[in-house]
């Protein structure tokens, strides 16, 4: 199935409706139906990303990266990966202004976290937001995540 002609900023526009929508109901709690559709969508695209549960993390982050590129839900996304302090810190790079997907607004600009954050799950850690996630430059959303070991 293809989505030629559809413009991104449409489904994330239909997309931020549902979180928002969700965010209005059910306040902070909304948070936690947003890392569960990660964990969802997860589970569904493991096998198109490439992900095993032997894999570096490096490696299975960067194909994860790819994924999205290849999608074209981002224009590219940029990571760094410190072993020693388990940091992991991603610059996300949309084709288009993110100004209004703002926290409050909650869902699309985080799709890339959720999925993250069960794909690390996947390999064996948690992650814990490491300091302020926050918008640069109208169209990238820099985060910094502490993995830990379960």
């Amino acid at each position: 199935m293809s989505l030629k002609g559809v413009e991104l900023p449409v489904v994330f526009k239909f997309i931020n409706a549902i979180y928002k929508a969700l965010s209005e109901q059910f306040g902070e709690d909304s948070w936690g139906i947003l890392w569960r559709s990660g964990e969802i969508l997860f589970k569904e695209i493991k096998d198109d990303i490439g992900i095993s549960k032997d894999m570096e993390i490096n490696q299975a982050i960067q194909r994860l990266c790819d994924y999205m590129r290849r999608l074209r839900l981002v224009e590219r996304i940029e990571f760094k990966f410190d072993k020693d302090t388990m940091i992991v810190e991603t610059i996300v790079i949309f084709p288009f202004n993110i100004d209004v997907y703002k926290r409050e607004a909650a869902g699309p600009i985080y799709i890339f976290s959720s999925l993250l954050a069960s794909m690390l799950y996947y390999l064996g850690y948690n992650i814990e937001r490491e300091g302020e996630h926050y918008i640069m430059d109208r169209n990238k959303l820099v985060e910094r995540w502490r993995l830990v070991k379960r």
